[in-house]
């Protein structure tokens, strides 16, 4: 007994002297034909270990996928701000350059387009450049009021540079909307932010 307690107090202090690491298993197994040893401790990691290791990466790639989302719908909604506003100040300097009425119109049933036109010399409008499209995973909603003369979903500029009044709302993924309340008689424009 006393020299299995030495062997304990010994290893104890080379444990100690190792700074906290754990001595390693000595192998007294002999060496096979190609000089290596068999029975020794393995090193690697258990099944559970790597198992325990993939699931802790998943739940941080999940966590971190839907901050990303969320991230990305918030710039959508803002880039989608940006490019209407400057579609509504193309259109009200258009409207002053030229002395003509331009509109923007705003009648697509699903939402996600709007289009800058102009008069045609024999009646209707005609598209001033193809529609604009609004970034993934924006609509208006719902269809707006804007008093445009013969179409109440437009947005229409006299030579003046005035415009209707009404607000256009914007929605997003996360139930997120921001609404642009527009002034006609200077094209104000303000944006608010709710969801």
């Amino acid at each position: 007994m006393p020299r299995a307690r030495n062997y304990l107090v010994h290893w104890w202090l080379g444990f100690r002297a190792l700074g906290s690491r754990v001595p390693t298993a000595i192998s007294h197994a002999k060496a096979g034909p190609n000089g290596d040893k068999r029975g020794g401790p393995q090193s690697g990691f258990t099944l559970v270990e790597i198992i325990f290791a993939m699931v802790i990466m998943a739940i941080l790639a999940s966590i971190a996928s839907g901050a990303m989302t969320y991230y990305l719908s918030v710039r959508s909604i803002d880039v989608a701000v940006r490019d209407l506003t400057s579609q509504i100040r193309e259109g009200q300097e258009l409207a002053v350059t030229t002395g003509n009425t331009y509109r923007l119109d705003f009648t697509d049933p699903q939402g996600l387009t709007y289009t800058l036109k102009f008069p045609m010399g024999g009646g209707g409008w005609a598209n001033y450049r193809a529609a604009q499209s609004l970034p993934g995973g924006v609509s208006f909603d719902p269809s707006p009021s804007l008093g445009g003369n013969d179409c109440n979903s437009c947005l229409d500029f006299s030579a003046r540079g005035s415009s209707g009044s009404g607000q256009l709302t914007l929605r997003g993924r996360f139930n997120m909307t921001k609404t642009l309340n527009i002034q006609g008689e200077t094209v104000n424009i303000t944006t608010v932010e709710t969801g």
